[in-house]
């Protein structure tokens, strides 16, 4: 039987999520991560770009260098923002949001 991919990565994710126990990251501990995860992939778009002349999205071929800077650091404020919110979210379920 062929197996996909895609499949055998979900696989290895339930098996590692039902495996290894997990607790939930404090917010000065995700922050980093919330940073350098899109930083990291945008780094990877742009030196794409260098080695190879093409854009992996043709919107960031028309923008200037000062548009590319303000749409990579609207992308990571974005990013965190929706992390920012999850992390809100997850103690209003859980019921750990403190009210003032």
């Amino acid at each position: 039987a062929v197996v996909s991919t895609q499949s055998t990565g979900a696989v290895c994710a339930l098996a590692e999520l039902l495996c290894v126990p997990h607790t939930i990251p404090t917010f000065r501990e995700g922050l980093p991560l919330a940073f350098a995860f899109p930083a990291l992939y945008l780094l990877t778009v742009l030196f794409v770009h260098r080695q190879s002349g093409v854009w992996a999205y043709p919107i960031l071929g028309a923008l200037s260098p000062a548009g590319l800077a303000v749409f990579c650091g609207a992308c990571v404020a974005g990013y965190v923002t929706l992390y920012w919110c999850s992390i809100h979210l997850g103690r209003v379920v859980r019921g750990t949001l403190k009210r003032e």
